[in-house]
């Protein structure tokens, strides 16, 4: 399970350019709010085990001077030793059937503009089609259900271009690919198809826990890594790595 903010969602609305951007600052806040989940552990886990839960980060939306702080002084210092998958955005596909109106036709040649230089799902595709004096939302309709896109291989490359951005487990990034709007079987096929050690992934997220001082603790390093959806396995390595035997 990944730590989803509602950027989530709105990242499917948003052109190539601005969806990068946003990727990157997600890479942090995603960190920074991963606290209020380590709380939530520690009050379920902290009477059986005598953690003593750590005080909750503040909310970005109301943001303190500790968060500026944080922005600057936690840089992700391990991240360089980690190699990241190269996204490979799939061949614009040949339409199934050629456009027949001015309107079909220039939604298509919106939605080619689109896949071109950015993975999308067909939701987040039909989201950006909008409708104009140049086309109507049944011309956009048409244009993607004759598209000949593969699907697969769009969730596929948004996957790499997920990973690229911040470490997740697989059951995350496929729980994170379907809240975009692949369906799951497009999700499934995308998490077991990318060439990702996730070992290396499990590794990645401790180190980022840690260099942003969110977990200084190796039992809730294993235990955060479990509720982010790594194997009991992938996250005891993980943590052992960090802290030690």
């Amino acid at each position: 399970m990944s730590f989803f903010t509602t950027d989530s969602m709105n990242l499917a609305k948003m052109s190539a350019d601005n969806r990068k951007k946003q990727i990157r600052k997600r890479t942090i806040r995603r960190s920074l709010l991963v606290g209020a989940n380590i709380v939530a552990l520690s009050v379920a886990l902290g009477s059986a085990s005598g953690v003593v839960s750590p005080s909750p980060i503040e909310p970005l939306d109301t943001p303190t001077s500790n968060t500026s702080t944080s922005y600057v002084r936690h840089t992700l210092q391990h991240e360089h030793l980690f190699e990241k998958p190269e996204v490979e955005l799939p061949a614009v596909p040949t339409p199934t059937m050629q456009p027949s109106t001015k309107g079909q036709r220039a939604a298509y040649n919106q939605m080619v503009g689109y896949i071109a230089h950015s993975p999308y799902s067909r939701d987040s595709l039909l989201n950006m089609l909008k409708p104009n004096d140049q086309f109507s939302e049944a011309d956009a309709v048409w244009a993607i259900d004759h598209s000949g896109i593969d699907w697969n291989a769009e969730a596929l490359a948004y996957a790499q271009q997920l990973i690229g951005s911040a470490a997740s487990s697989q059951s995350g990034l496929q729980k994170e690919l379907a809240y975009l709007g692949f369906t799951d079987e497009q999700a499934t096929y995308a998490v077991e198809n990318i060439k990702i050690d996730w070992n290396e992934q499990a590794l990645r997220c401790a180190w980022s826990y840690y260099d942003y001082d969110i977990i200084k603790d190796k039992k809730d390093m294993e235990r955060q890594l479990i509720f982010d959806g790594f194997t009991r396995k992938q996250a005891e390595a993980a943590a052992t790595e960090v802290f030690g035997k």
